[in-house]
Order: structure tokens, then sequence, then C-alpha cells
């Protein structure tokens, strides 16, 4: 998204933590993703309530592509971290996911989303993993009206109080 962010393709985007915003002025939604594991239903580790990052060593892993979310993810392992498997990476999409896990090549890390499939099951990560999103445009970039107003509306809509860093954002000396 990014990309297409630079290339003058979107006017705006919704990204989710980590990454790299500071060439984006941008508005922090109220939302939190948690990280979970995508797995077959006849793994072991299915029985569990919660993952610990010892659990997951030396099972093959399918992780993100992006480095930001690779370094969460690594950070979170700590001093198991030399015993990630990474079996694939991809974008974060659940559908590519889902069939790379169904099809045994190893277990996802994801957001939490509905998982309805019959041969898959989702467990929270313990210690748990959040990640927020943020609403980005270029900085310096002409703004369609419709647009403008939108963000303005996001900004109003969001500053009422909230706990944390929810409604922040940077935008022409914004909060």
């Amino acid at each position: 998204m990014t990309e297409r962010l630079e290339n003058g393709v979107l006017d705006m985007g919704l990204l989710l933590e980590p990454v790299e915003i500071s060439r984006y002025h941008f508005v922090r939604m109220p939302l939190e993703e948690k990280w979970q594991v995508l797995m077959r239903k006849d793994c072991p580790l299915a029985e569990k309530e919660r993952i610990s990052p010892s659990d997951l060593a030396g099972v093959p892993l399918i992780i993100a592509r992006r480095q930001s979310v690779r370094n969460l993810l690594e950070n979170w392992f700590g001093n198991v971290a030399e015993g990630m498997r990474i079996a694939s990476t991809c974008n974060l999409s659940h559908i590519n996911q889902s069939i790379m896990v169904e099809s045994g090549i190893g277990a996802a890390l994801v957001m939490d989303f509905s998982c309805n499939d019959q041969t898959l099951c989702l467990r929270p990560l313990e210690p748990e993993i959040v990640s927020g999103c943020v609403l980005v445009w270029k900085k310096n970039q002409v703004l369609p009206l419709a647009l403008t107003r939108f963000i303005d509306y996001m900004k109003t809509s969001l500053a009422l109080p909230t706990e944390g860093r929810r409604g922040e954002y940077d935008d022409r000396g914004g909060k």
C-alpha cells in the first residue's frame, strides 16, 4: 500500500503498525489488532489455550514479509528467536496464509480474524502482541476537498476522551 501511496495511485491508506510513517501525515485509529497463531486443528499446539515463544521453537512458521513486522515478531520470541524456523514469508493476507497452513507448510503468525474453517484454528499469543492502525496520507500533497473533510471528521471524532495513543494524529501541527 505504501508503494501505491508514494506513486500517487492512492491518496490515503490504512496501515497496520509497526510501519514507518515519517513521510506521512497520520491519524492513529482507536483500533487494536491482536496477534494469533493460525494452525491446523490436528497440530499438537491446537490443544493449548495460549501459545508462547518457546511453544513455537522449531515449528515451521509463516510470517509477514515486511521487515518491521518481522522485527516485532523476532522481539516477541526473545531469547528463543534462534529457534525460529521460518518456512515462508508473505503479505498479511489471511486467505494466502490459511491456504499455506491448511496445506501443511506451517503455522502462521496472523492478526485475529474470524476463522470459520473446519480444519484450522487460532490461538492467542502469550505474552500478547497488539498492533495499532494508522490512517495515512503523503505530506505536502494537495488533497481533494472530500478527503480533507473526511480527515477533519476523523480527527474530530477521535478527539473524544480516549486512553493511551488513541486519537493521536500528526498533521500540520496537530495533536
